[in-house]
């Protein structure tokens, strides 16, 4: 890190193994780098926190391997963190030693040597480091600098070793080497075409007949680079260049096969080092660039590749990296990067010290300033070992053998706070004199106040509660996981009862039987005859759940947590979160984790063993696939009330929020950290929204949903108009809490007690903070009263966000946009309104306000809510009305084409009535099974009445159903339908016996009652102070409505004879615009 440039914020944690018979005791550093907002006076900041962890018994191990590392200095810093990702449990390596092979006697590789070992020492439960067998490197009697940093890594091996998720701090860029660029496939059939590389000034059109092939089977055609076999490793080179400055522009496509492609670039002349873009990896599903060894480095994303279909792709390379483009989007780039620093920390219980070790491989001074936290005392004075060097180069001889030397120094210091500077070239040792102490539950658990109210809460039951406590004792990672379930146990709850008993009923009959879920719901209803029915008894975790249940969930939670390979990515935070809870919502709380885990975990063989199973939503991904082949089955209607419990996990049926808990469930059986992300109220319906949600290693979330078709894609390319998103947690959000400040009985229901986490702007790109004046309130809010963001539901309003005003303003941070948004405050159990209803734009970012003035305006009504839901009406543009003489319509005439979608029950086309006609018939395009309601033919415009023939047409319905042949077209009845047996060549028609003038067409499309219904009532109100006011009740005498309201007013029509499906709406320039 070069001065004060530039601020770097890196988490790291640090968990100690105590390495003593089989039983390790283990203590947590929590070491985050933080930036702040002026440039820090220290290069970074590191916060260290001690307190004892958890005690295990060793995992038994299959197989010992024995290994000895010879590499070169860059591998040893660039992987120095690899054991971290090896999975526990399978086998134990067992480490004779390691060295440089490449310039092994200077100072560089020294370090590179010490990072490495750094490596090895926090893996202790996996390693064993024989160091009686270290490797020496030199027969003559000078010590090389490698020696020296060797015995100060055996010299000051803690009792604890080190278990740390990150050792880089401030990497420095690699320059990318020149290179060739090749070809390739894996399993696929692929073509390239149109190759450019501008480089130094000129942009050439490559030969691609030049190209060397040295796997596949590959030929040129039509200018065409083709690989036509499915080997599972071809490549093809471009001899003819190499460098690492230019831009390399192709087509390609893939016609056969199971993935993608390979692009290589960096190629060393051998071809055997260089790196390569992976496009379509497993299964045609992901991307990634890794080097030729197959090592990934770069996250991997989703990506697919459709067949047949030309992509236009260019790579632009320089010296610091490269940046992947397809159709002219930026996928995927790397930038190769070395770490300079690293870290490890631990305790010698001999001495009483922290031993914390740093290694500084940069050309200039580290400084860092340290935090040390949760010891009784931290002495100022100390002993640090420094092994230095004026360059990385430099190396001992034997005319200097101790020109690189270790110096023991005295610091005095050190505390809970102090700076350090590191030499350039340097592996220093810090011996630390602190004094610590046995975690207790108040330190555990972060606070005294949250488990000690929660212990209170719990009344008789606080003795099961504190059996989990003690159970717990030694081993402060699981009673830390114990305090965070009991201390937010007082805000969750179930109910117990027939009705839940019902429900439960109701999600296994739909799940085995065939019937739709209104009959089941109504055969369920029929055994409704005992008056207690429908009582339910509402019980909370706090006073009933007993220390058997959460020692059961909180063991089997931590085995899967510690077995899995892609345990190792999650960190305790997420997985106390989304792996640690023994429940997803209102449920019964029963055991499940035991269960689920038998039922799927044998899912998960066909990746478990593979490198990337490291990841945790890789391995997601897979468990989808395979749950959908199950064929879950959803329904929009659900008969529960409640949350059905894990048992849906069997079921795999219900609506959107049922099958987000079934994969909950099973996410959370098999270690997989994975929840249910939900909007509270969609932004363009009447209804709530759930899926789930997958973490990454970056903790970034992947969207997933047993509903939707293909692999888990990243949350910001899921499209819907949001509002708000919030993530579902076992812990309140006592942020939200605080925040608000007011007794529960003033909070909305919502959002009384926050079981969640705003996460709106990990889905949306052009989330945005919107300010209403107070200018603006129709009624005032009362001081410091919570004001509710809200989303409509046909006539109520949905609170979606929470905020207080300030500064003669409201303000709500992360709000998507493309939707209608009012202001309410809680009062007297119920929402009331104080604010016009606003629109909030999505990315112009900004918004405005619905009328409500005195000026009026004259509005048509056409129907009640958005045609998206008419899938029918699509069908008729392209569709025609014909007329002709001939019984077979072989010569015929096109009085009137559908160039439009419909949007009203009944349409007028005005025909030329020149030419008479005996014959004439709606014929419906390609693929729309000749959808049509009504028919009419009037002979002239002004006719109300239309003209009476012989009804023909192509006989039979889809599914044989006699209700929606042809016939059904002039029966009368618009709310009928002809529905043809096939996609094409339907067609509804009439003879008039004779040739007869037609001047006007009127036609109905198939629908589903959404149009104005002649005889039916309405209502429609318009958005005004405190809620909807009515603007009148009418009859309609037709398929429209006419209403005088408030110009520029946001409305809401109800129809009182029936239906529910209702939008909001506003009309501009004639037209009805739902939101």
């Amino acid at each position: 890190m070069a001065g004060n440039d530039k601020t770097f914020k890196t988490y790291i944690m640090i968990l100690l193994r105590k390495i003593h018979s089989h039983v390790w005791n283990t203590f947590i550093f929590s070491a985050i780098l933080l930036s702040s907002c002026c440039p820090p006076p220290v290069d970074d900041e590191v916060y260290i926190n001690i307190y004892q962890n958890m005690s295990i018994e060793t995992i038994p191990v299959e197989n010992v391997i024995d290994t000895c590392y010879r590499r070169s200095p860059e591998f040893f810093f660039a992987n120095s963190a690899m054991f971290d990702k090896e999975p526990r449990g399978k086998f134990l390596l067992h480490a004779h030693g390691y060295v440089c092979e490449v310039d092994s006697g200077n100072m560089l590789a020294t370090l590179a040597e010490a990072a490495w070992h750094m490596g090895m020492e926090r893996n202790g439960d996996l390693i064993r480091i024989d160091f009686d067998s270290l490797i020496v490197k030199d027969d003559n009697e000078s010590r090389l600098s490698a020696d020296y940093a060797r015995a100060m890594s055996m010299e000051n091996t803690p009792t604890y070793i080190v278990e740390i998720s990150k050792t880089q701090s401030a990497p420095s860029p690699v320059r990318m080497e020149k290179g060739m660029i090749g070809f390739g496939s894996w399993d696929t059939e692929v073509e390239f075409k149109d190759i450019r590389i501008e480089a130094d000034g000129k942009n050439i059109l490559y030969d691609v007949s030049c190209c060397r092939a040295d796997s596949g089977e590959w030929k040129v055609q039509d200018g065409i680079l083709m690989q036509t076999s499915r080997q599972l490793r071809t490549r093809a080179i471009l001899p003819d260049f190499i460098g690492n400055e230019y831009v390399l522009t192709f087509k390609t496509r893939r016609t056969k096969g199971n993935e993608g492609f390979f692009l290589y670039y960096g190629l060393s002349a051998n071809g055997k080092k260089g790196y390569c873009v992976n496009v379509g990896r497993w299964g045609n599903r992901f991307i990634n660039i890794e080097d030729t060894e197959g090592e990934v480095v770069t996250k991997i994303l989703p990506w697919h590749l459709k067949n047949n279909r030309w992509y236009d792709v260019k790579l632009v390379s320089t010296s610091e990296g490269v940046e992947f483009y397809v159709n002219k989007r930026l996928v995927i780039g790397y930038k190769p990067v070395m770490p300079r620093q690293f870290y490890a920390a631990g305790y010698d219980e001999k001495t009483g010290e922290t031993v914390v070790k740093v290694v500084n491989a940069a050309d200039t001074p580290y400084k860092v300033r340290f935090h040390l936290a949760g010891g009784t005392r931290v002495e100022a004075k100390g002993r640090v070992l420094t092994l230095a060097a004026a360059t990385g180069m430099d190396e001992n001889t034997a005319e200097e053998p101790k020109r690189i030397y270790p110096r023991e120094s005295e610091f005095r210091e050190f505390g809970e706070q102090f700076d350090y500077e590191f030499l350039p070239f340097s592996y220093t040792v810090m011996r630390i004199k602190t004094q610590t102490f046995l975690s207790i539950a108040v330190m555990a658990c972060g606070g005294k106040t949250n488990l000690e109210t929660a212990l209170i809460q719990a009344g008789d039951n606080r003795a099961e509660l504190e059996k989990v406590l003690n159970h717990y004792a030694v081993d402060s990672l699981k009673h830390k996981a114990a305090c965070f379930l009991i201390e937010n146990m007082p805000y969750h709850y179930y109910y117990t009862g027939e009705e839940v008993d019902y429900e439960k009923q109701f999600f296994k009959m739909l799940h085995e039987a065939t019937l739709s879920p209104e009959a089941i719901a109504d055969s369920l209803n029929r055994g409704r005859m005992n008056e207690q029915f429908g009582r339910t008894e509402l019980k909370y975790d706090i006073r009933e759940v007993d220390s058997a249940y959460l020692v059961h969930n909180i063991d089997w939670a931590f085995k899967v947590w510690r077995e899995q390979p892609w345990g190792k990515k999650v960190s305790f935070e997420n997985f106390c979160e989304y792996v640690l809870p023994y429940r997803v919502g209102d449920e019964c709380p029963v055991e499940w984790r035991e269960r689920l885990y038998n039922k799927y975990n044998s899912l998960l063989d066909s990746i478990r063993l593979k490198p990337e199973s490291v990841y945790p939503w890789i391995v997601a991904d897979v468990l989808l696939d395979s749950l959908k082949k199950r064929s879950p089955r959803f329904v929009s209607y659900s008969y529960a009330k409640h949350s059905a419990g894990p048992e849906i996990a069997d079921w795999l049926s219900g609506n959107c929020e049922d099958l987000a808990d079934a994969f909950t469930y099973i996410c959370r059986s098999l270690g997989i950290p994975s929840g249910c992300d939900e909007m509270l109220m969609r932004g363009d319906n009447n209804v709530p929204h759930y899926w789930n949600f997958v973490l990454d290693d970056h903790c970034d979330a992947f969207f997933c949903s047993l509903l939707y078709p293909g692999p888990l894609i990243q949350s910001h390319t899921y499209d819907a108009p949001q509002g708000k998103v919030y993530r579902r947690m076992f812990s309140v959000n006592r942020d939200m809490m605080k925040m608000m400040n007011q007794p529960p009985e003033k909070i909305h229901p919502t959002f009384r007690y926050p079981l969640m986490l705003d996460v709106t702007d990990i889905y949306s790109d052009c989330e945005q903070t919107i300010h209403i004046p107070e200018s603006r309130f129709l009624i005032r809010p009362e001081q410091d009263e919570v004001i509710y963001l809200c989303l409509p539901s046909r006539m109520e309003w949905v609170p979606v966000a929470v905020s207080k005003c300030k500064d003669g303003q409201v303000s709500f941070e992360n709000v998507d946009g493309n939707a209608v948004f009012c202001l309410s405050v809680y009062r007297d159990k119920k929402l009331l309104p104080i604010s016009v209803p606003f629109w909030v734009h999505k990315e112009l970012k900004y918004f405005r306000y619905f009328g409500n003035g005195e000026e009026m305006e004259q509005v048509i009504i056409l129907h009640k809510f958005n045609l998206f839901i008419e899938p029918f009406i699509d069908r008729m543009v392209g569709g025609a009305f014909e007329g002709s003489n001939d019984a077979g319509f072989r010569k015929k005439d096109t009085l009137y084409l559908i160039e439009e979608k419909p949007v009203r029950l009944c349409n007028v086309a005005y025909v030329d009535k020149s030419k008479g006609y005996r014959y004439f018939r709606y014929y419906g395009p390609a693929g729309s099974y000749c959808n049509i309601s009504e028919v009419g033919f009037y002979r002239e415009t002004g006719d109300t009445i239309p003209l009476k023939g012989q009804v023909i047409g192509t006989p039979g319905s889809f599914d044989g159903d006699k209700g929606h042949w042809y016939m059904s077209a002039f029966d009368g009845d618009p709310y009928t339908s002809f529905d043809y047996k096939q996609p094409d060549g339907g067609w509804a028609g009439i003879d008039f016996g004779k040739p007869v003038s037609v001047g006007k067409i009127v036609f109905t499309p198939r629908n589903r009652v959404n149009f104005i219904r002649k005889g039916d009532k309405y209502e429609l109100f318009y958005a005004g102070k405190g809620g909807w006011i009515s603007a009148g009740v009418t009859v309609a005498d037709s398929d429209s409505l006419v209403y005088n309201v408030p110009k520029g007013a946001l409305l809401y029509l109800k129809n009182h004879s029936g239906g529910v499906d209702e939008r909001i709406f506003e009309c501009v320039d004639g037209e009805q615009v739902f939101w």
